[in-house]
């Protein structure tokens, strides 16, 4: 086998663009071969590119217009990024570069069929291609990502055998067809299809995590993740703004934040995540109804929530909080039961109803209603502090505090302009002095001396406040 050096043909290539289509024999390029720019036409399954450089390329045809195929056989990875790469010809790949990547197609237009074998992972982001063909990856890249299909447009079908994880975001998927991923990343991702437009259904068999985030996805369909990412988490739905029905069983946590969902189907969640959060409806305006069988924490702030109806947590999160409902304002009773802390912070809350609260967080509070402007009567039971600042309270009722807080705070009404207390009133002396506060309550700031005697009650009950 004839040798020659990178330089000589690149040299050779310079005198003769088509030079490699003469080739009769095999020919040996030795060293990392750097073709950028060049007006190469033609490569050739004649030649075997041996050589490499330290990042573990064999060669670089990165904007070469002039090139049409990807043929030859080469000891490292291959950058065919922003070329003319139209077809892949007879094209061996030995081995993939440092990072286990083997080829480049990036911005490659006018490739329209992913297809070929390959060593390592292989990326076809912003690439023309309209349909994955007979494509073997072996083996995934150091992220444990297999292939990578970002803006590719004309791709319609999510499809093939991959050994790690697939990247689709932004693409034209419509559907996923018999797609088949062996093993997640080392986070334990298997997918990704965010904000992929024209891709309705979720539906498809997945190793670990998947993101669906920001996409048209209106259905979730059969579904199956068996595992949930390092985190805990399982699917993420986050953006989807055609979702409406959140429905499905998970491995983990589901976020289903900023999406259209207007009510909790059929969906169920099999382990919460690592910090103990089951699932977020975080900024659905649609959803009404706070329902469904939760193993973790659940958030559902600046929802339209307007009711807590079946709602069913088992137990709170690492910081034993159960659920929170902030800036809710259109929710006005504060209800249901809860395994841990709950917050109502700038909500709708008219009352308080049958709230039951099982345990404080780990602070020891149990509930806040800061900023709850429609709220007037400060009640309920609770087995840690409780805050009502910057609140609309008007009156102390049968409110029940059985524990303070680490801070040693039973309850807080800072700023509650409405509260009207005054030295000697006899409702501040009984709730304070004979019912059960037992500690430090902090008052609105305009009340000071009454704080302050309250503070002197509870040292010697004896004292008249």
């Amino acid at each position: 086998m004839e040798k020659i050096t990178a330089e000589q043909f690149k040299h050779a290539v310079q005198l003769d663009p088509a030079w490699a289509s003469k080739l009769t024999e095999p020919v040996e390029v030795t060293g990392y071969c750097e073709m950028n720019s060049s007006r190469i036409s033609h490569l050739s399954s004649l030649l075997h590119f041996t050589g490499y450089n330290k990042q573990g390329y064999a060669a670089s045809f990165y904007c070469c217009r002039q090139l049409e195929e990807a043929s030859g056989k080469f000891s490292g990875g291959v950058n065919f990024t922003d070329s003319s790469i139209a077809r892949i010809g007879d094209l061996t790949i030995t081995r993939p570069n440092k990072m286990g990547i083997a080829a480049w197609f990036k911005n490659c237009h006018q490739l329209r069929t992913a297809e070929g074998a390959y060593p390592g992972s292989v990326v076809y982001n912003g690439s023309g291609i309209r349909r994955i063909g007979n494509l073997i990856v072996e083996k995934a890249d150091s992220d444990g990502q297999a292939a990578k299909f970002v803006d590719c447009k004309n791709l319609g079908v999510a499809e093939g055998r991959f050994s790690g994880v697939v990247d689709f975001s932004r693409s034209g998927i419509k559907r996923i067809g018999d797609l088949v991923i062996e093993n997640t990343d080392k986070k334990g991702q298997a997918a990704i299809f965010a904000g992929c437009k024209s891709l309705e259904k979720a539906k498809g068999s997945f190793p670990g995590q998947v993101d669906f985030s920001r996409s048209s996805i209106k259905q979730i369909g059969d579904l199956i993740i068996t595992e949930p990412d390092g985190n805990g988490h399982a699917v993420d739905f986050e953006g989807c703004k055609a979702l409406t029905i959140a429905e499905g069983t998970f491995p983990g946590f589901a976020n289903f934040s900023n999406s259209s969902i207007k009510q909790v189907g059929n969906l169920v969640i099999m382990k919460a995540s690592n910090w103990g959060k089951a699932a977020d409806f975080s900024d659905c305006p649609k959803l009404k109804e706070a329902r469904g069988d939760f193993p973790g924490s659940v958030t559902f702030n600046n929802t339209g929530i307007r009711k807590i109806g079946d709602l069913t947590i088992r137990t709170p999160d690492s910081g034993g909080r159960a659920a929170s409902f902030d800036k809710c304002s259109k929710l006005e009773v504060a209800e249901g039961e809860f395994p841990g802390s709950v917050s109502f912070d700038s909500t709708g809350i008219v009352r308080i109803g049958n709230l039951a609260i099982g345990n404080p967080d780990k602070e020891g509070k149990a509930a806040s209603f800061e900023k709850c402007s429609n709220l007037e009567e400060a009640c309920g039971r609770f087995p840690g502090s409780v805050s009502f600042d910057r609140s609309g309270v008007k009156k102390i009722g049968d409110l029940e505090i059985t524990a303070c807080d680490s801070d040693g705070t039973w309850a807080s009404f800072q700023n509650c302009s409405s509260l009207q207390l005054k030295p000697g009133d006899y409702l501040l002396q009984k709730q304070i002095v004979e019912k059960s506060f037992h500690g430090l309550v902090e008052w609105a700031e305009k009340h000071i001396r009454v704080r302050m005697k309250a503070r002197e009650a509870l040292r010697d009950p004896g004292i008249e406040l």
